[in-house]
């Protein structure tokens, strides 16, 4: 899954143009945030095999800072929301196109929590056996090893299936038992142990819009109805605006997602920002010609019409 990989801002970032309604907002999610943070010596982590909590525990995101503007979703703040979610543990979809913001979301919830985080890509190379578990052979004799979805059941943490629409048939009746209340799973390949997710396990999905990209496929409705919270991730507009982009480049997005019927390549957040940063590294002649080269070979006439349109020989001397 390609997620959003841009950086977004934060409120130590927001430029002071920006109006007193929306500093309040940031503070309010910043304040939700800190009512539910868990702090490291007080993380919680299930009681259990040394080994699987030290290798959960080593999930917990660190590094530098992620940065995220929040969106609204029917008035409330998507953070606020997804902050419930996780307090109640609600089996979560995140619905929408590729870059929209899907798995950065919940990662950068993660980090703020400071709980361990599982993110699984469950392409067509996606095993049962990577999930749930299997018999390995180790110093001279077989022995069992959870899968990932099954080590974080046991110990706690954020498990987000990625692409779950674009995931084999038998891993979906799996994820089944899992997300119906008993929260359930048996190892049949083992000896038959019932797994029950422990109270700190908060089970998470996202996928592309259904039939509109390659591998993935409707949702099968008994797995749907599972989804507690069921949220859209489409491109904002209001984040877009607050990430800094030109005007003429979110001019742009703005014709070429309205040619929809001639262009199939998804213009996403994610491809915009990475437009203005190659913009800053190579000129804007170069970071256009890589923008069009993202493109279907058919599509790209369109798309340098659209760009030759908003981006004249006077601009690109004063970028490069």
């Amino acid at each position: 899954m390609g997620d959003l990989e841009v950086i977004f801002l934060d409120s130590a970032d927001v430029p002071r143009r920006e109006s007193g309604e929306r500093r309040s907002e940031i503070t309010e999610v910043k304040e939700e945030v800190k009512k539910t943070e868990i702090g490291d010596e007080d993380s919680k982590v299930a009681k259990g095999d040394s080994n699987g909590i030290q290798q959960v525990a080593d999930l917990v995101p660190h590094g530098d800072e992620e940065k995220y503007i929040p969106r609204k979703i029917a008035g409330k703040s998507d953070v606020e929301i997804l902050l419930t979610a996780y307090k109640h543990r609600k089996n979560t979809l995140l619905e929408g196109p590729t870059g929209s913001g899907k798995t950065m979301a919940i990662r950068w919830l993660a980090r703020k929590l400071r709980v361990p985080y599982m993110r699984v890509n469950l392409n067509g190379g996606t095993t049962v056996e990577d999930l749930v578990g299997q018999w390995i052979y180790k110093d001279g004799k077989f022995v069992w090893s959870d899968g990932v979805l099954v080590r974080m059941m046991r110990y706690g943490g954020i498990f987000v299936a990625d692409e779950i629409n674009a995931a084999p048939t038998e891993i979906l009746f799996v994820l089944n038992s899992i997300l119906d209340d008993e929260r359930k799973v048996v190892l049949t390949q083992k000896d038959g142990e019932v797994v029950t997710a422990c109270d700190d396990f908060w089970f998470v999905a996202t996928m592309n819009p259904e039939n509109l990209y390659e591998g993935t496929k409707m949702l099968n409705e008994a797995l749907r109805d599972r989804f507690q919270v069921v949220l859209e991730y489409d491109y904002s507009k209001d984040v877009e605006k607050k990430l800094e982009l030109s005007d003429d480049l979110l001019e742009i997005a703005k014709m070429l997602r309205e040619r929809d019927d001639e262009i199939r390549t998804p213009v996403s957040t994610r491809s915009l920002v990475q437009f203005k940063e190659n913009c800053e590294l190579f000129g804007l002649r170069l970071a256009r010609e890589i923008f069009i080269q993202k493109f279907h070979i058919d599509e790209r006439k369109i798309v340098r019409e659209i760009l030759n349109l908003k981006f004249i020989e006077g601009q690109e001397a004063k970028n490069e």
